[in-house]
C-alpha cells in the first residue's frame, strides 16, 4: 500500500535519478578509444559487462578468422612430428 508522500517523493526526484542512470547505460553503445575499451561497470551496451565481453570477443574472433590464415591445414600431423623428433 502506498501513501501519498511516498508518491510523492518518488515522482519529486527518483524517476529523474533512474531516468538519467537508464539513458546512460542504455542510451548509446561503449566505444573503442585510444586505451581500448574502459566504462563503468553496469547493465546495458553503454557500460562494461559480461554481455559487451562476449560481444567484443565474438567480433574479435570473427575478424581473425577472417584475417589470419587457417594454420591447421598447414601444420604437420602432431604424431609424425613427435617421432621425427624422438
Amino acid at each position: 500500500m502506498t501513501t501519498s508522500a511516498s508518491v510523492a517523493q518518488v515522482r519529486s526526484g527518483l524517476p529523474r535519478r533512474a531516468e538519467r542512470a537508464l539513458r546512460e547505460a542504455f542510451g548509446g553503445r561503449l566505444q573503442f578509444g585510444t586505451a581500448g575499451l574502459r566504462g563503468a561497470i553496469g547493465p546495458g551496451p553503454n557500460q562494461m559487462n559480461r554481455a559487451l565481453v562476449r560481444r567484443v570477443a565474438t567480433g574479435l574472433c570473427a575478424y581473425l578468422l577472417e584475417v589470419v590464415p587457417d594454420r591447421q591445414t598447414e601444420a604437420p600431423d602432431a604424431p609424425r612430428a613427435i617421432e621425427a623428433h624422438a
